[in-house]
Parts: C-alpha cells; structure tokens; sequence
C-alpha cells in the first residue's frame, strides 16, 4: 500500500527515462488497502514500473493502450530489507534521537523524481525516533548509519554492514552527552507545522523532530496562526524531554513578518485567535 506506479512513455521502442505521470494506489478513503490504483493514459506504448521508499523499484513492464480499451493487470513490488534499532544513553535510558543511514559506496536511494523526500548529503533514509527505537525498510545494498542527539551528545557511527533482499538486522546505539549545559535550555523559537502554508509537518512529527534533536523547549510560531503544542506533548508522554509555548508569526504581505510569544488560543474564532494584520 501507499506505494506509487510511475508511467514511462515509449516512442519507437525507446523509453523516456523520465516519469510521464504518477499513479498512486489506495488514495482517498479506499476502504481496502490493497494496493489498486488506476487511471487514464492516450494510446500508445508505455512502462510501468512499482516505487516505494525503502523498497527496491520493481522491474519496467512494458504495456501497450488502444483507443477506447481498458487494461486490468497485476504489478509486484520487490520485498525491502529491514534493520531494527535501539538508541541509549550512557545511563542506558531508551532516549530519542535521529538516525541518518548512508549507502556506502554512495549510491543513491532516495528519488525525488519519484517522488521521494529530497534531503541533503544524500542519505539513504533518515528517522526521528521519538522513544528511541524503531524499524527502518531499505532496499538490498551496503550501508553505514549515524545516530544523533543535537550538538550536545557524541555521535554513534555503526561499521558497514551489508543487506541481501529481505534480510533483517539489529543494531543498537549509544549516545553520550559530553557538553554540560546546566543553567541553560536548548530552544528553538521559530517552528511551523501543517497550519502554515509553507509546512506539511503534522504535529506528532514536529514534536518528534524536537525531542530527537534534542530542543527541549520550542514555540510553535505558524503562519497567522495558532497552536498549542501541549496537548500533543502530554498524549505522545514526552513531557520529560520537551515543553512548549504558544506563539505566531504574523505574516503581512508588505512590512514583514513578525515572531512573538506567549498567545493563548481562542477556539471560538478562526485561526485560534491569530492577529488579522489586514485591520
């Protein structure tokens, strides 16, 4: 499921190399997750092929469509490898952190041509593990992975390790905190999540993405809008490792855009209260 069949069109027996479009499968309110998808294609001849991140692309199937016909077939999708993972401190307390995995001879896994988050050094997969394990899919190949705390802990590095298809590994993770920072909090003042126009973050995520780089107080400023993020804190249990205030950025289109907290959100009016600029 949540898997994405790319179309490639063909000329003369030559393929594009390049998606022509993108079909999703299960979208909307599909009641059955079952990976189907569908859509509509000019006549002519074409390749599909399956792409999921963490999983290897499928083979191309090449298919032909004439005018007026309906074609109905069934596509596969390669079985990915999986590592599973712990993350600790030094008093081997579960703790949040990122995990970055790279391939090691820096082959590309991510595919933003397909569809995939584009993310910066090239990485093979990137999580934020809010309780400080989880799962990771890759596809089959040679890898090496950092674990990470923000500037105040070491960073853990694992050897290469090697996965052959549908393989599983262990690994395990220590995180030291080596700069004392007592008398001060690490904050971040300045964090937009869905309700900005500029942000698809759910708040789950943004509050996983504090506690794993290891801000311990933040204020949610969204655009001309506004949210409170304890609630989210309190329901996830991580009030142990990070609290939150409310704010706004108010967002005028002609003399700037201006930061401020505390807020208290209104319910009762539109964008929880947030500032109308216009007047």
């Amino acid at each position: 499921t949540n898997a994405s069949v790319m179309v490639f069109p063909c000329v003369d027996g030559t393929c594009s190399e390049a998606p022509y479009s993108q079909w999703l499968t299960d979208v909307g309110d599909d009641p059955n997750q079952d990976g189907s998808f569908g859509g509509y294609l000019p006549p002519g001849d074409y390749e599909l092929l399956v792409h999921k991140e963490g999983r290897p692309d499928s083979v191309k199937i090449p298919v032909t469509i004439k005018d007026g016909s309906e074609l109905n077939l069934v596509l596969g999708s390669p079985q990915p490898s999986s590592v599973r993972f712990s993350i600790f401190d030094d008093r081997q307390r579960a703790i949040p952190a990122k995990l970055s995995f790279f391939s090691a001879d820096d082959t590309t896994v991510l595919s933003p041509n397909y569809g995939d988050h584009y993310i910066s050094g090239n990485p093979s997969a990137v999580v934020f593990s809010t309780y400080g394990d989880g799962h990771v899919t890759l596809p089959p190949g040679s890898y090496y992975a950092v674990a990470s705390r923000g500037p105040e802990y070491e960073l853990d590095y694992t050897s290469v390790f090697t996965l052959s298809e549908s393989q599983h590994v262990d690994l395990e993770f220590n995180l030291f905190r080596s700069v004392d920072t007592t008398g001060w909090i690490s904050a971040d003042f300045h964090v937009h999540s869905y309700p900005s126009h500029d942000s698809g973050v759910t708040l789950e995520k943004r509050v996983s993405t504090m506690v794993a780089e290891g801000v311990e107080y933040f204020t949610g400023t969204d655009h001309d809008y506004i949210v409170d993020f304890d609630p989210t804190i309190e329901a996830m249990g991580l009030e142990n490792w990070v609290n939150s205030a409310i704010g706004l950025e108010t967002t005028t289109i002609e003399v700037g855009h201006y930061l401020g907290f505390p807020f208290r959100v209104d319910h009762l009016k539109n964008a929880g209260g947030a500032i109308d600029w216009t007047g």
